[in-house]
């Protein structure tokens, strides 16, 4: 399957019997699973939604969805709270981080009702946001800074690796 890339390239480059498409309409003819990292079939159609003829993954979708307001809402805490807001401690943004990042995980290993799977896939992504911009934030200069930032990497790729692993064989599974 070529790559969103290849898929761009391609588009950018259509014959002149083509030009009158839409970006979203050549996506559809050429590869409507584009946005959707699961394998093209029936056995997938439960992991992503159809819109306009293109299906994508639900998770991502929720995932950005929950990275945006992420991407609105500090911007706006900033400005309203100023300086005056006490900075909590370290340990407290790291544990409401971890309560973040816990519906994830249970999701990942509990078959869940939908609604809660998307709810911790929205909470990934204000949770990604959330964490940038933490590590924006925290003095540069400082032990405890560099500390923090390190744990936070270490999380990030102790939990994505083998939720990456474990998404890639169950797409494998649902390849048979």
């Amino acid at each position: 399957m070529p790559s969103l890339a290849e898929n761009l390239r391609a588009y950018l480059r259509r014959p002149p019997a083509e030009a009158g498409l839409s970006l979203p309409g050549f996506l559809r003819t050429r590869d409507p699973w584009i946005l959707a990292h699961h394998p093209p079939g029936a056995a997938s159609r439960s992991h992503v939604w159809q819109a306009g003829g293109l299906f994508i993954c639900k998770g991502c979708l929720m995932a950005w969805c929950g990275a945006g307001v992420g991407l609105l809402l500090h911007p706006v805490l900033l400005l309203a709270l100023g300086n005056w807001w006490p900075r909590p401690p370290l340990w407290q943004v790291g544990a409401g981080f971890a309560l973040m990042l816990a519906p994830t995980l249970l999701t990942a290993f509990w078959k869940k009702a939908p609604t809660v799977k998307h709810a911790a896939r929205f909470l990934l992504g204000f949770l990604v946001v959330s964490a940038m911009v933490c590590t924006l934030a925290l003095p540069w200069g400082t032990r405890e800074g560099w500390l923090a930032r390190g744990a936070m990497l270490a999380v990030y790729l102790a939990v994505r690796i083998p939720l990456e692993r474990r998404r890639q064989r169950e797409n494998a599974a649902l390849r048979k």
